[in-house]
Protein backbone atom coordinates (compact mmCIF):
# COMPACT_ATOMS: atom_id res chain seq x y z
CA UNK A 1 0.00 0.00 0.00
CA UNK A 2 2.82 2.42 0.79
CA UNK A 3 4.13 2.02 -2.77
CA UNK A 4 0.72 2.95 -4.20
CA UNK A 5 0.40 6.00 -1.95
CA UNK A 6 3.95 7.07 -2.79
CA UNK A 7 3.26 6.70 -6.51
CA UNK A 8 0.09 8.80 -6.26
CA UNK A 9 1.80 11.49 -4.19
CA UNK A 10 4.41 11.89 -6.94
CA UNK A 11 1.72 12.62 -9.54
CA UNK A 12 1.33 16.38 -10.07
CA UNK A 13 -2.47 16.26 -10.22
CA UNK A 14 -3.13 13.78 -7.40
CA UNK A 15 -3.84 14.51 -3.77
CA UNK A 16 -3.79 11.74 -1.17
CA UNK A 17 -5.41 12.52 2.16
CA UNK A 18 -5.91 10.35 5.23
CA UNK A 19 -7.92 11.10 8.36
CA UNK A 20 -10.29 13.39 6.46
CA UNK A 21 -13.95 13.71 7.43
CA UNK A 22 -15.44 12.36 4.21
CA UNK A 23 -18.77 14.00 4.99
CA UNK A 24 -17.17 17.47 5.00
CA UNK A 25 -14.64 17.36 2.19
CA UNK A 26 -14.88 21.06 1.34
CA UNK A 27 -13.86 22.08 4.85
CA UNK A 28 -11.13 19.44 5.04
CA UNK A 29 -9.51 20.33 1.72
CA UNK A 30 -9.18 24.08 2.25
CA UNK A 31 -9.79 26.60 -0.54
CA UNK A 32 -12.44 25.62 -3.09
CA UNK A 33 -11.10 23.03 -5.50
CA UNK A 34 -12.54 20.87 -8.27
CA UNK A 35 -11.53 17.28 -8.90
CA UNK A 36 -11.73 14.89 -11.84
CA UNK A 37 -12.11 11.96 -9.43
CA UNK A 38 -12.75 11.58 -5.72
CA UNK A 39 -12.20 8.10 -4.23
CA UNK A 40 -13.39 6.61 -0.94
CA UNK A 41 -11.99 3.14 -0.38
CA UNK A 42 -14.21 0.80 1.65
CA UNK A 43 -16.20 3.34 3.69
CA UNK A 44 -17.47 1.94 6.98
CA UNK A 45 -18.46 3.39 10.35
CA UNK A 46 -16.75 0.56 12.20
CA UNK A 47 -20.06 -0.93 13.30
CA UNK A 48 -22.43 -3.34 11.62
CA UNK A 49 -25.20 -0.77 11.36
CA UNK A 50 -26.89 -0.66 7.97
CA UNK A 51 -28.45 2.78 8.48
CA UNK A 52 -25.26 4.42 9.74
CA UNK A 53 -23.14 3.01 6.93
CA UNK A 54 -25.72 4.01 4.29
CA UNK A 55 -25.88 7.50 5.83
CA UNK A 56 -22.08 7.76 5.78
CA UNK A 57 -22.02 7.05 2.04
CA UNK A 58 -24.97 9.39 1.38
CA UNK A 59 -23.23 12.22 3.25
CA UNK A 60 -19.99 11.46 1.41
CA UNK A 61 -21.82 11.76 -1.92
CA UNK A 62 -23.35 15.07 -0.76
CA UNK A 63 -19.88 16.30 0.22
CA UNK A 64 -18.09 15.06 -2.92
CA UNK A 65 -20.59 15.92 -5.68
CA UNK A 66 -20.11 19.73 -5.47
CA UNK A 67 -16.33 19.26 -5.72
CA UNK A 68 -16.45 17.49 -9.09
CA UNK A 69 -14.91 19.32 -12.02
CA UNK A 70 -17.37 20.60 -14.62
CA UNK A 71 -18.01 18.39 -17.60
CA UNK A 72 -19.13 14.82 -18.04
CA UNK A 73 -15.94 12.98 -17.12
CA UNK A 74 -15.65 13.78 -13.41
CA UNK A 75 -16.58 10.94 -11.06
CA UNK A 76 -16.96 9.83 -7.48
CA UNK A 77 -15.47 6.34 -7.05
CA UNK A 78 -16.34 4.15 -4.07
CA UNK A 79 -14.84 0.74 -3.26
CA UNK A 80 -17.38 -1.55 -1.63
CA UNK A 81 -18.12 -5.20 -1.22
CA UNK A 82 -20.94 -6.24 -3.52
CA UNK A 83 -23.32 -6.99 -0.65
CA UNK A 84 -22.64 -3.56 0.90
CA UNK A 85 -23.56 -1.92 -2.42
CA UNK A 86 -26.87 -3.74 -2.36
CA UNK A 87 -27.73 -3.62 1.36
CA UNK A 88 -26.80 0.04 1.79
CA UNK A 89 -28.89 1.02 -1.28
CA UNK A 90 -25.94 2.85 -2.82
CA UNK A 91 -27.67 3.76 -6.14
CA UNK A 92 -30.44 5.45 -4.14
CA UNK A 93 -27.90 7.31 -1.96
CA UNK A 94 -26.12 8.50 -5.11
CA UNK A 95 -29.33 9.61 -6.83
CA UNK A 96 -30.28 11.66 -3.77
CA UNK A 97 -27.15 13.68 -4.53
CA UNK A 98 -27.53 13.95 -8.30
CA UNK A 99 -25.18 11.07 -9.12
CA UNK A 100 -25.74 7.94 -11.19
CA UNK A 101 -23.77 4.73 -11.57
CA UNK A 102 -21.64 4.78 -14.71
CA UNK A 103 -20.07 1.37 -14.19
CA UNK A 104 -18.16 -0.91 -11.87
CA UNK A 105 -15.19 -3.24 -11.96
CA UNK A 106 -13.66 -5.74 -9.58
CA UNK A 107 -10.64 -4.54 -7.65
CA UNK A 108 -7.46 -6.11 -9.03
CA UNK A 109 -6.64 -7.56 -5.60
CA UNK A 110 -9.45 -9.51 -3.98
CA UNK A 111 -10.03 -10.25 -0.33
CA UNK A 112 -11.92 -13.14 1.23
CA UNK A 113 -13.92 -11.89 4.18
CA UNK A 114 -14.57 -14.28 7.00
CA UNK A 115 -17.80 -13.40 8.80
CA UNK A 116 -18.20 -14.96 12.21
CA UNK A 117 -14.46 -15.33 12.70
CA UNK A 118 -13.40 -13.77 16.00
CA UNK A 119 -11.13 -11.39 14.09
CA UNK A 120 -13.83 -10.64 11.49
CA UNK A 121 -10.97 -10.04 9.12
CA UNK A 122 -10.42 -9.80 5.43
CA UNK A 123 -7.78 -12.10 3.99
CA UNK A 124 -5.92 -11.29 0.81
CA UNK A 125 -6.01 -14.17 -1.64
CA UNK A 126 -2.57 -15.08 -2.95
CA UNK A 127 -1.99 -16.53 -6.41
CA UNK A 128 -1.68 -19.97 -4.82
CA UNK A 129 -5.09 -19.57 -3.18
CA UNK A 130 -3.67 -19.22 0.32
CA UNK A 131 -5.06 -16.61 2.65
CA UNK A 132 -2.82 -13.87 3.98
CA UNK A 133 -4.24 -11.67 6.71
CA UNK A 134 -4.45 -8.19 5.22
CA UNK A 135 -6.91 -5.87 6.97
CA UNK A 136 -9.84 -5.99 9.35
CA UNK A 137 -13.32 -5.81 7.92
CA UNK A 138 -16.88 -7.08 7.87
CA UNK A 139 -18.93 -9.06 5.36
CA UNK A 140 -17.92 -11.16 2.42
CA UNK A 141 -18.27 -10.61 -1.26
CA UNK A 142 -16.33 -9.26 -4.17
CA UNK A 143 -14.67 -5.86 -3.74
CA UNK A 144 -15.62 -3.56 -6.59
CA UNK A 145 -14.95 0.02 -7.62
CA UNK A 146 -18.28 1.73 -8.31
CA UNK A 147 -18.01 4.84 -10.50
CA UNK A 148 -20.66 7.57 -10.22
CA UNK A 149 -20.95 10.79 -12.17
CA UNK A 150 -23.43 13.62 -12.42
CA UNK A 151 -26.67 12.47 -13.92
CA UNK A 152 -28.76 15.08 -15.75
CA UNK A 153 -31.95 13.21 -14.79
CA UNK A 154 -30.89 12.84 -11.14
CA UNK A 155 -29.81 16.50 -11.00
CA UNK A 156 -33.18 17.62 -12.42
CA UNK A 157 -35.07 15.47 -9.90
CA UNK A 158 -32.93 16.89 -7.11
CA UNK A 159 -33.63 20.46 -8.28
CA UNK A 160 -37.37 19.76 -8.48
CA UNK A 161 -37.33 18.25 -5.00
CA UNK A 162 -35.54 21.31 -3.62
CA UNK A 163 -38.07 23.62 -5.34
CA UNK A 164 -41.06 21.78 -3.89
CA UNK A 165 -42.78 23.67 -1.05
CA UNK A 166 -42.11 22.30 2.41
CA UNK A 167 -45.06 20.60 4.06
Amino acid sequence: MEANVSFLQQQPQAQVRHGVNATQLGAALGPPQRFDEIHFMHPHTGREDLRRNAALVAHFFASAAPLLAPGGGAAVVVALLKDQYERWRIPEMAALNGLALQGHEALPVQFAAKRGDSSRGFYRLSSSGKRNRETKGGHGGTSCLYRFSRSPAAMEALLQQNRAPLQ
